[in-house]
């Protein structure tokens, strides 16, 4: 009991060390971050009586591989398994009636989750980079799934959306690049901009309606261009997944369909028995103006980062043009540091990168066509930060650096602790901006407290100090307790 810290029937806090953790009877709630950071955390047994696990419970459990739930349990708050990245199955009681925001965000090795019944919503990014799922089937009891429910889930192949789905939201299977076929129901109304965006193997779409049905869905055609090249299977009387996360049958379908489409789905014309089925060229359509896209719950993401390489620039470097510069309140206070010390600096972020999310984002970069990335660079400033995190990321392994920091700019001002990290160390040597000591100061100082790299912020803000001192940087004040 001595590693359990409690206040009242709530376990705010596990103290212990131990691979395999067995919670006491009389928990009710499993508190805010309770078993959070612990690595080598493997198993937790909960007990009959738990109601609720409170956001982030077992944020980061790298280690976790086995969580039984109670029956008892109601609710499971946002972020609860973020990170878990060696669970691999999850059963959830039938007393929840919502999977909330990022619960299994980043559970890379998240094969199998029985649903049940109960279950209505699924809210955003809820199972975004479960790289390992490969087959997921939305019962139709769910009615609604947030923005990016599904992203980047690289290894998912075949999905099946229920009837009680009528929008697919911006980005609900973003990155997933091996999904291959899709079904819907006709309860299903439109499909927004993105919501296939990067489904690079999408080929087949699989209609339990006919053709007459299909003409009153609408579906945005940004971003959603393989799923408007895909083939159209009508009619389907088989499931695409059978119950219990089965292998996909073998689908029966009285009529095919395909065509290549340039904005909408096309109005096909009615056809008699055995006739040739042609399709009809949509007339020209004004394009409807781009949805002005809302934030999403900031989560601060667990990205390993560990400790840069770079240091202090050596001697005196050749001052060399700078390519494009973001302006901010301050006045430069010095030139702009050498192009080998920038690549060590690129190389050394990049490289403490999580393995998988690296590969993610440098096949994204390998991927992306121009026209691409002039459209997500437009919208940079109204993604989600997470959505601008990734897209610096991406960036840095196209080679537009000035994206990069761009991207990481508008991440650190929604919260996103290592877009800060990098912001901070930017300002502080004029990395693909103005150098800025005060800037470097407020963006680093948010990082200092942070278990894996607060110590490398530490020792930045040991330079942005000694940077002070200089007689040229007299006047600049910073709110830390010191000048």
């Amino acid at each position: 009991m001595n590693d359990f810290r409690m206040v009242g029937n709530t376990l705010m806090k596990y103290t212990g060390n131990e691979d395999h953790v067995f919670v006491p009877e009389g928990v009710t709630v499993i508190g805010s971050q309770a078993f959070a950071y612990h690595q080598n955390l493997v198993s937790v047994v909960l007990p009959e009586g738990v109601v609720s696990i409170a956001e982030k419970a077992f944020d980061s459990c790298v280690n976790l591989t086995s969580v039984t739930i109670p029956s008892t349990v109601t609710l499971i708050d946002g972020g609860a398994f973020f990170g878990c990245r060696s669970l691999d199955h999850v059963v959830i009681p039938s007393g929840v009636t919502f999977i909330a925001a990022k619960t299994f965000f980043g559970c890379r090795s998240l094969k199998t989750i029985t649903v049940p019944e109960t279950v209505q919503m699924i809210g955003d990014e809820a199972f975004r980079r479960c790289t390992s799922l490969e087959e997921m089937a939305i019962g139709d009891h769910i009615t609604s799934m947030g923005k990016g429910a599904f992203a980047d889930c690289i290894s998912l192949k075949s999905c099946s959306i229920g009837a009680g789905i009528e929008y697919l939201r911006w980005n609900t299977f973003y990155g997933c690049v091996s999904l291959e076929k899709i079904s819907f129901t006709p309860t299903i109304r439109e499909i927004e901009f993105g919501a296939f965006d990067s489904c690079r193997s999408l080929a087949d779409v699989y209609y339990s309606g006919n053709q007459s049905d299909w003409k009153a869905v609408t579906v945005r055609s940004q971003r959603n261009e393989t799923f408007l090249d895909a083939i159209y299977h009508f009619n389907v009387t088989e499931p695409l997944i059978a119950p219990a996360h089965a292998s996909a049958t073998e689908l029966n379908s009285t009529e095919q369909l395909s065509f290549d489409v340039v904005e909408e789905i096309p109005i096909v014309e009615e056809v008699k028995e055995e006739a040739p089925v042609e399709a009809v060229i949509p007339e020209p359509e004004v394009k409807a103006e781009e949805p002005v896209k809302e934030e999403s719950d900031i989560h601060q993401i667990e990205m390993d980062l560990g400790e840069l390489s770079f240091g202090k620039p050596k001697g005196d470097r050749k001052k060399k043009p700078v390519e494009r510069k973001i302006r901010t309140s301050q006045k430069s206070t010095a030139p702009e540091v050498s192009e080998d010390f920038k690549k060590e600096f690129y190389e050394s972020f990049k490289a403490t990168l999580p393995e998988d999310f690296r590969e993610t984002v440098k096949a994204a970069a390998e991927g992306m066509t121009e026209e691409s990335f002039e459209a997500q660079s437009e919208a940079l400033f109204l993604v989600p930060a997470q959505e601008a995190y990734e897209f610096g990321c991406v960036c840095l392994f196209m080679g537009r650096y000035n994206w990069a920091f761009r991207s990481f700019l508008s991440a650190a001002g929604k919260g996103i602790l290592p877009a800060q990290f990098y912001v901070g160390s930017c300002f502080l040597y004029g990395i693909d901006t103005t150098k800025k000591i005060v800037d470097a100061a407020r963006w680093l100082t948010k990082c200092k407290h942070h278990m894996t790299y607060g110590e490398k912020a530490i020792e930045l803000l040991a330079i942005v100090d000694a940077e002070l001192d200089k007689p040229e940087n007299a006047g600049l004040k910073i709110k830390r307790g010191k000048k």
